[in-house]
């Protein structure tokens, strides 16, 4: 077995247009970012197999012949009777922007239960494929488990209480409401303890993981020499590599200006970081193939982030936005950034609501700002066509700069916008362009490229149907002698102020 994939998997439904009444078609997709590494590897040759669960319905028998097909072992993908398979919908509005809903709370694909994991596989496997480990939850397992069972058949002896003695269930259940106030509180606190979750897309945290098996396993056979089991010592040294790979990391920290382009598909999500200060501009893109939260979560987590500066959203479509919430709930964020022709929408609800939570300011964009980001800057400009109705026209726009490097984040602003842009003060000379709306043709004019004359070009798009990065736009940058990356082919990209 080469590689053993352990996570989710779901059903994109994704709608494929309307009936002649005007109702919506949808087609049932194989989606959840495991799943389809498996079937990828196995589509190049690589023996795989997957580790989940699917509910006892037509969807997940649609993903076990699907996963079948393309030759993945499936001796481990578990059946529940009792939770439907999850689902994400992905819906398409007039404009052909889209928007997302999921249906995973209490679904199969979270309720694959220890057990229900085959050891064998593991051992048979040469690489296992997984998002990050968790080195509290055993503490709050041993701290928390017992209270859940006690919550749990205290809720049932409140309803029999209940429905005998109105009266005297008021108060015990009160009583009761202090454990799972408990339990709240054990897993609130050491969630936020340093190195709490590690991300093993970090080379120390995955040598790090490697480490502790070698570290248990010579315990495990010292302990068969002496009889007995000492975990002190693995423990302790263990947690000490953990810090130290921690403090290493801490200490790759550059002052110089880094913008990393994530690999989140059909949308945008872009890390700046400069020491210790960081912000993250869009934060969206396609739930089909990819999570951008998760992604932003992950990358920050692997740098041992656990809060940034600034979370500045260009504009409220999906795919720049549809991870805001996820990454407002998971890290620490300082102000969000909004323009204020904002129409409401159930996102911007879920991204307003994430904020107010977590205690985040929020301010809306109404005149040009200077962010300040350890030593670089970053620059936002309000919507410099206010008179516009459209979201991608006010949009902002987005310049970060250190000493005489110059990069801009235009979001999905069309050329109306750029030209703006251009017109409204000398523009400097720039290192790197994030090129609008994902290569679209609306997008990335003459005037702004003769304006401030970008070296690289970086192109964030992923699987679509709307032809991005369109040939007219890649033949212009050509034009201009300018380098094009692209996340579709690239995959993440980073560029440093200074280098290259």
């Amino acid at each position: 077995m080469d590689i053993l994939s352990i996570g989710e998997i779901l059903i994109d439904l994704t709608q494929t247009g309307v009936n002649a009444e005007g109702v919506p078609l949808y087609a049932a997709n194989p989606g959840g970012a495991p799943a389809n590494l498996s079937v990828a590897a196995a589509r190049l040759g690589a023996r795989t197999a997957f580790i989940g669960k699917v509910g006892d319905d037509a969807f997940g028998r649609y993903l076990t012949d699907v996963l079948k097909k393309d030759g993945v072992d499936v001796s481990a993908l578990a059946v529940d009777a009792r939770h439907p398979t999850s689902l994400a919908v992905v819906s398409v509005d007039a404009n052909g922007e889209r928007s997302f809903t999921f249906y995973r709370r209490s679904h199969a694909d979270t309720m694959l239960m220890e057990e229900e994991i085959q050891d064998f596989l593991l051992r048979k496997a040469h690489m296992v494929h997984f998002g990050s480990v968790s080195v509290v939850s055993p503490v709050s397992n041993i701290l928390c488990l017992w209270t859940v069972s006690a919550v749990y058949i205290g809720g049932y002896m409140l309803v029999a209480l209940g429905a005998l003695l109105p009266g005297a269930a008021v108060p015990a259940a009160g009583v009761l409401a202090w454990s799972v106030r408990y339990i709240y509180a054990v897993s609130g606190f050491l969630s936020r303890l340093p190195c709490a979750n590690v991300y093993v897309r970090n080379p120390l945290f995955l040598g790090w993981l490697v480490l502790v098996y070698v570290i248990f396993f010579a315990a495990w056979l010292c302990s068969r020499k002496t009889g007995r089991f000492r975990a002190l010592a693995p423990v302790g040294l263990s947690l000490a590599l953990l810090f130290a790979a921690a403090g290493i990391t801490r200490l790759g920290w550059s002052d110089s200006l880094r913008l990393t382009a994530l690999d989140v598909g059909q949308g945008e999500c872009i890390v700046l970081t400069s020491g210790g200060h960081a912000a993250v501009v869009d934060c969206g893109g396609s739930w089909v193939t990819h999570d951008a939260g998760k992604s932003a979560v992950q990358f920050l987590g692997g740098e041992c982030r656990k809060s940034v500066d600034a979370l500045i959203l260009t504009h409220l479509h999906a795919d720049h936005a549809n991870g805001a919430a996820q990454l407002l709930q998971r890290v620490r964020v300082g102000t969000l950034y909004l323009p204020l022709e904002t129409e409401g929408s159930s996102l911007l609800a879920e991204i307003l609501t994430a904020a107010e939570r977590q205690g985040t300011r929020v301010e809306y964009v109404t005149e040009e700002l200077t962010l300040p980001l350890g030593t670089a800057e970053v620059c936002v400009w309000p919507p410099l066509l206010p008179e516009s109705d459209g979201a991608n026209e006010n949009g902002l726009i987005i310049e970060a700069a250190q000493r005489d490097f110059e990069a801009f984040i235009l979001g999905d602003a069309p050329s109306k916008a750029e030209k703006a842009l251009a017109a409204s003060a000398p523009m400097p000379d720039a290192e790197v362009l994030f090129v609008a709306h994902h290569g679209s043709n609306t997008s990335t004019c003459r005037e702004l490229l003769e304006a401030i004359t970008p070296e690289t070009a970086i192109i964030s798009v992923g699987y679509n149907t709307y032809g991005h990065p369109t040939q007219k736009v890649l033949d212009r940058l050509a034009k201009y002698n300018i380098t094009v990356l692209r996340t579709d082919t690239d995959g993440e990209i980073t560029i440093t102020a200074g280098e290259g």
